[in-house]
């Protein structure tokens, strides 16, 4: 019977609440204490001495208004972090107290990177290719001081030299896909191995929340070819397993997704011109075989020179340089950047997808726009945001390092945005590709832009990063 508590409580937390019951235990119950929705389990514990049995109520977590469980912080870890964390070891870590105790959060965890290291990684960011020689010139370092510098930050953080690309420029548009499975659950390298099959996916993930699998996806900007396309998908990817499909068409407005290689090795590589006599000259949605070849390179390591590039392609005369440019110059090559692929002490990543219920909620523009570009830590606050079409909205991917980040991060939006309809989940299992995390300068974001056309300052100077040289 569903006790009065929760059946008064919003459809997010209902829904949370059933699915900790699915996941965890079926005996558990909430209540509402303090205006806060808290989970407590119901245990049977035995005394040494008498040996009489007796069933007390354990806190193990409370669930926010936006449907997003934040486990209990006790001496030892409970059944469900054991149970959970066996699967997922770095994730789901995010603990607090009860209501009441005196216990305090845990304070910030993410590593503080000097002013200099995070200017690094900001330059990095930037333009991956930045000459070491430059880079020392605005630290006011030696060039082998910058070196050492980099390098230290590359084993610290993990960086990854790769591209930001314009797919859209090459003829391709994004879609997002939620994923729910109604009934058995394949096992994780099942999931893996049929995503990884698949070069239209270029970001995947298990997540806890309203559904259990989220995937970022390209397909052509051709409507037919489109609907060919995710037809596919759906038929390749566990067809044989129940699952509720949300497909909804994505406009990134901020941050990037790196491309894996599978994208240029089985999609790009298709559009590279061929002369024939149906097709004497090269029509748009084509590229060159010397432009594709200078992609997929850059893509695998963006810091390769231009020297060894036309050692491997077999070109000469600066061949590569010159297609590196016009590539630039063109904008499918937005700038050579990093990704951070070892976040230090991040918990988690959180997705946001928040519904636009009215259009007066959302009148406050310029609030969203300094919100997305906010201050934030070693890295951006947010590592990707776009406007989605299907419920009509917005969807915010964050990486989360301290406890507590996301029921902020949430509230941010709802105050920015004025609309309360936030969905949080959370992404237990990397399952294919990776978000791009990184310290981009927002002082050349879409958003900071915006902001000056209003008429407003812009909250940070501009730096010259020499992105064309």
């Amino acid at each position: 019977m569903m006790s009065k508590v929760i059946e008064s409580a919003p459809g997010a937390i209902r829904t949370a609440f059933e699915s900790l019951q699915r996941e965890y235990s079926p005996d558990i119950e909430i209540r509402l204490i303090n205006g806060s929705y808290c989970v407590y389990e119901r245990i049977t514990i035995r005394d040494s001495d008498t040996g009489i049995r007796a069933r007390k109520s354990r806190y193990i977590g409370r669930i926010n208004q936006s449907g997003f469980f934040i486990p209990a912080r006790h001496k030892y870890q409970s059944r469900m972090q054991l149970r959970l964390g066996a699967e997922h070891p770095n994730r789901f870590r995010s603990q607090e107290t009860a209501p009441g105790q005196n216990d305090k959060e845990n304070s910030i965890v993410e590593p503080k990177l000097d002013e200099k290291e995070m200017f690094i990684l900001q330059a990095l960011s930037m333009n991956s290719r930045i000459s070491q020689q430059y880079l020392g010139k605005l630290l006011g370092w030696s060039q082998p001081k910058a070196r050492y510098s980099i390098l230290s930050l590359e084993k610290k953080l993990g960086i990854k030299y790769t591209l930001e690309i314009d797919v859209e420029k090459l003829g391709y548009v994004y879609y997002i896909v939620n994923a729910k499975f109604l009934g058995k659950r394949p096992q994780f390298d099942e999931i893996k191995a049929a995503i990884e099959a698949e070069p239209m996916v270029q970001f995947a993930a298990l997540t806890k929340g309203d559904y259990d699998l989220f995937m970022y996806i390209l397909v052509e900007n051709n409507i037919d070819k489109a609907k060919e396309m995710l037809y596919n998908l759906r038929s390749s990817v566990l067809p044989n397993y129940d699952m509720e499909w949300k497909v909804i068409l994505f406009y990134k407005t901020y941050g990037y997704v790196p491309l894996r290689q599978e994208f240029f090795e089985k999609m790009l590589q298709q559009k590279v011109y061929k002369r024939t006599k149906d097709s004497p000259k090269k029509g748009s949605g084509t590229v060159w075989k010397r432009e594709y070849d200078v992609l997929r390179l850059m893509n695998e390591n963006s810091s390769i020179s231009f020297a060894e590039m036309d050692s491997e392609l077999g070109l000469g005369g600066e061949a590569s340089r010159y297609t590196y440019m016009r590539l630039l110059e063109q904008g499918i090559i937005k700038r050579p950047t990093i990704n951070i692929t070892k976040p230090p002490m991040m918990k988690y990543e959180a997705i946001f997808q928040v519904a636009k219920h009215n259009q007066t909620d959302w009148s406050r523009r310029k609030d969203i726009l300094r919100n997305i570009i906010g201050e934030s830590g070693t890295v951006n606050k947010y590592s990707f945001v776009g406007d989605i079409k299907d419920i009509e909205g917005v969807l915010y991917i964050s990486p989360v390092f301290n406890d507590g980040d996301s029921s902020r991060l949430s509230q941010d939006i709802v105050e920015s945005t004025g609309s309360d309809a936030v969905r949080t989940s959370i992404i237990s299992e990397v399952v294919a590709g990776s978000i791009g995390v990184r310290r981009f300068d927002n002082y050349y974001s879409n958003q900071n832009r915006i902001l000056m056309e209003y008429g407003e300052k812009s909250l940070y100077p501009k730096i010259d990063y020499k992105l064309t040289k």
